[in-house]
């Protein structure tokens, strides 16, 4: 796990691209009368792949999880970030942004999904992608309930040792 002090870089381990699909027919607001926006407006992944093309292409659904065309799992988003933000946080078609115009720092988060916090590495892939535990505990659970840090070392809420980490090794 990246944040974890783990993973690994570089190109040939980032995970496929997502497919392209017709577009979506779907609005990109986020559910009642209350109006989504973009956050932070304007946003752009990595890539330069804005908010409409997560949406026109199916990579995310307004719920937070990977939609019908996206070729990876929720942690697979974090490889596309951008200033801090996947298409998770900032698009309303995926879950994010924000109730009212946008403020440019904060955003809500997906309403179904809990993302991994962003690696300060954005070449750092978790190795293998969608890794989980003996205990199907994946990075995300590890890093949110700061079970690690990110030089590697037990976390400040993981109980035991560094050799107990191995109890729940998982190839």
């Amino acid at each position: 796990c990246c944040g974890c002090g783990g993973g690994a870089r570089g190109a040939s381990t980032r995970p496929p691209r997502p497919t392209t699909a017709a577009p979506a027919s779907s609005t990109s607001a986020a559910g009642g009368s209350t109006e989504c926006t973009d956050d932070p407006e304007g946003w752009a992944d990595s890539d330069g792949d804005t908010c409409a093309t997560y949406a026109e292409n199916q990579w995310c659904t307004p719920e937070g999880t990977p939609g019908p065309s996206w070729a990876g799992t929720v942690a697979d988003y974090q490889q596309y970030a951008n200033d801090g933000h996947t298409a998770l946080t900032a698009c309303c078609a995926c879950g994010g942004g924000t109730d009212g115009p946008a403020t440019g720092s904060t955003s809500r988060p997906a309403s179904t999904t809990t993302e991994a916090p962003l690696d300060s590495d954005p070449e750092c892939v978790d190795d293998p992608v969608g890794w989980a535990d003996s205990d199907g505990d994946t990075c995300a659970v590890y890093v949110d309930s700061q079970w690690c840090t990110p030089e590697g070392e037990p976390g400040p809420d993981f109980i035991g040792t560094a050799e107990d980490f191995s109890r729940f090794e998982n190839d």
